[in-house]
C-alpha cells in the first residue's frame, strides 16, 4: 500500500473507493518483484463536480516475468485547481 500511495502523483491525497485484487503465482521468499503502473478509467463524479473516481491497475511481476499480483484500486481525487494566468491543468 505505501508503494501505491507514494508512487500515484495525485495531489489532495487519497480515498480509496474499492478494491480488486488476486494473485496468480505465488511469490517466492527470493523472488526480485517489479511493478507496472497504469491508469485504466476515469470517471468524472455527477453528483460532486470537484472530484471522479480513478482506476488503476498495479501488476506486480516476478524475475521470470509472471505476474505474482493484479491489484486494481478505485481512488476518489479532487480536481486540480487552474492557476488564474491559466497555467496548469485539470487531473479530470
Amino acid at each position: 500500500m505505501k508503494l501505491l500511495v507514494n508512487s500515484l502523483p495525485i495531489i489532495g491525497g487519497l480515498i480509496g473507493a474499492g478494491c480488486e485484487v488476486n494473485w496468480p503465482k505465488p511469490n517466492r521468499e527470493n523472488d526480485i518483484l517489479r511493478l507496472e503502473t497504469e491508469v485504466i478509467a476515469i470517471k468524472p463524479s455527477k453528483s460532486k463536480p470537484d472530484r471522479g473516481i480513478v482506476s488503476i491497475q498495479r501488476l506486480t511481476y516476478n524475475q521470470n516475468d509472471e505476474i505474482v499480483q493484479r491489484l486494481i484500486p478505485k481512488i476518489v481525487v479532487f480536481k486540480k485547481k487552474l492557476w488564474p494566468d491559466g497555467c496548469g491543468h485539470e487531473i479530470i
